[in-house]
């Protein structure tokens, strides 16, 4: 098991200097999170440490565990672009249209804001909660992505 979660760090770290490069590369770009993904790295976090203080792990699975979980964070973010949204692979990272994507927001009763990006080739949307309200986030897909089915209520005056 320690061998399988260092192989995971090591392809994680590969990954993730990858999307730094390219987050260096591009200028205009918008980083944002789902509240979900973040929820489930919280609730990882939480088993992998139960199962330690309970003594079901030992200490070096334990901390590759946690190295894992830190390392995965970069690869949890949806990075948009004015190109298309960035799609991080192990051996590059692409850039998907922008074409093949539409948007919409929406409010929600316990989540206040949500963010829907809509793949073409994908039936269930991607839902989006933090860094959603960034003003450029708001121009770039206004400029370079459809609206999906609605009037933007953010851009109304």
């Amino acid at each position: 098991m320690t061998l399988l979660s260092a192989g995971c760090a090591v392809f994680e770290t590969v990954i993730d200097i990858r999307l730094f490069f390219f987050l260096k590369k591009y200028k205009e770009k918008t980083i944002t999170y789902s509240l979900f993904n973040v929820l489930f790295l919280v609730l990882m976090t939480l088993g992998v440490s139960l199962s330690f203080s309970g003594g079901h792990l030992p200490v070096i699975l334990y901390v590759m565990l946690l190295v894992c979980e830190v390392l995965v964070i970069p690869m949890l973010t949806t990075v948009v672009t004015p190109q298309g949204i960035a799609v991080a692979g192990f051996k590059s990272i692409t850039i998907e249209p922008a074409d093949k994507y539409s948007y919409e927001y929406k409010q929600g009763k316990v989540i206040k804001e949500t963010l829907y990006i809509f793949d073409k080739d994908h039936e269930r949307p991607n839902a989006l909660h933090f860094g959603i309200k960034n003003q450029k986030l708001v121009s770039m897909l206004n400029d370079n992505y459809n609206k999906h089915d609605y009037e933007n209520p953010m851009l109304k005056e």
